[in-house]
């Protein structure tokens, strides 16, 4: 399970809002809002949203794997 609002604070802090986070990505923003109320990306988006983003391995491991951390 993703800790979508560790994501949704990465997104905006490197500049960008859902909407044209989902546009750089190629999806759309019903896609995204979709993703982060599920709470689930598949691994392949999970490393292209770490690209991206340029998230760090701690930032990344905090959003995509938190409740595996202790």
């Amino acid at each position: 399970m993703v800790n979508s609002d560790k994501l949704v604070g990465a997104i905006f802090s490197r500049g960008f809002n859902k909407s044209t986070f989902a546009e750089k990505l190629g999806k759309c923003n019903s896609w995204l809002s979709g993703r982060l109320k599920n709470k689930n990306f598949t691994l392949a988006e999970a490393d292209e949203i770490v690209k991206t983003l340029n998230l760090s391995s701690a930032e990344a491991t905090a959003i995509f794997f938190a409740q595996f951390v202790a």
